[in-house]
């Protein structure tokens, strides 16, 4: 209303009358005046510029909560968090409150005062809202677990589980091949420092992503298979399981698209058991991943495969023959 517009104008007029008088020097008729009219901002800049903490104490005393909050909200305004943050004790309360809507900083204070359960829950908090940069949700979830080891009581076992789970996935997506990584940047317009957390799926289809050849290859298969055994084969709708399943099942046949074309009948089997398709699931079975492998037919379905079908008309025999292996 009128009354809210008119004390608006009364502060600004305050502070444009008051300024003058930091600006010439004269600091001390500045303070009795800014005193007088409660102009709480040249006060705490000339205790500020004075290294005057005494004097600060000493209004939020005589000024109370009012003040103490004004002195905070400029602490963070000028980008001062360390001032912030290094109040008196007789100021905890009132930082605590305060910090409650800065849930960035309000760890840091929980640690200060030695409660680790606080900053435990605020970091998960923070570190499973951080979906822009990946690095930063691992280092708060890092700082999690450091705070829960710090804790008496330790928090809820499965509040512990989905921190490594989550930690977990950030180190898969650390360990996408780098022709892979390129291309994400390009195509997302951000720089290494600036990838986002990617979720299961996502990675599973990144790591079918890569093009290079070797061992690499045959690792992204097998991170691929984890990944969809670790975090979606419990919690995804099992037809969408299936689906990403099958599409790594005919990427890891792809791998080796020009040994397919050219294998012939004689003596097949030392190439079949040497194929990225074989040794990749033939590793993920052995760590005790269930495969879940459809017939070969089904692989087929792909257009790349059925063209290799068309030119090398034993394809779909020795793919049968690949999986007989690793179903053995």
């Amino acid at each position: 209303g009128s009354d809210e517009a008119l004390e608006e104008v009364f502060v600004q007029t305050r502070t444009e009358l008051l300024t003058p008088f930091v600006g010439a020097g004269q600091t001390d008729h500045a303070l009795v005046l800014a005193e007088r009219y409660k102009d709480f901002q040249i006060l705490v800049q000339l205790c500020e510029q004075q290294g005057n903490t005494a004097k600060l104490n000493q209004y939020g005393k005589q000024y109370g909560d009012e003040f103490t909050k004004f002195m905070f909200e400029w602490y963070l305004h000028e980008g001062k968090r360390a001032k912030l943050l290094e109040q008196p004790a007789q100021q905890n309360v009132p930082l605590q409150s305060f910090l409650k809507s800065h849930d960035r900083l309000s760890w840091l204070h929980s640690l200060h005062l030695s409660d680790f359960p606080a900053a435990f829950s605020t970091l998960h908090a923070l570190g499973q809202s951080e979906d822009r940069i990946v690095h930063r949700r691992k280092t708060l979830l890092s700082l999690a677990k450091l705070a829960q080891l710090a804790c008496d009581q330790p928090p809820a076992p499965e509040q512990v589980e989905g921190i490594n789970r989550q930690l977990m996935l950030i180190d898969y997506q650390n360990d996408l091949p780098a022709n892979v990584v390129e291309r994400v940047l390009q195509r997302e317009h951000v720089d290494a420092t600036h990838m986002r957390p990617y979720s299961a799926e996502e990675l599973v289809n990144l790591f079918l992503e890569d093009d290079s050849t070797g061992p690499s290859s045959l690792h992204g298969i097998v991170c691929a298979l984890e990944i969809i055994h670790a975090f979606l084969a419990n919690t995804a709708p099992a037809e969408s399981v299936r689906r990403l399943q099958r599409s790594v099942y005919e990427a890891a046949l792809l791998r080796d698209e020009n040994m397919w074309k050219a294998l012939s009948g004689d003596e097949p089997m030392a190439s079949i058991k040497s194929s990225v398709f074989v040794q990749a699931l033939s590793d993920a079975r052995q760590q005790g991943i269930s495969l879940d492998l459809p017939d070969a037919s089904v692989l087929l379905t792909n257009d790349r495969l059925r063209a290799l079908a068309v030119t090398n008309k034993k394809f779909l025999h020795f793919v049968r023959l690949a999986c007989e292996v690793v179903t053995a």
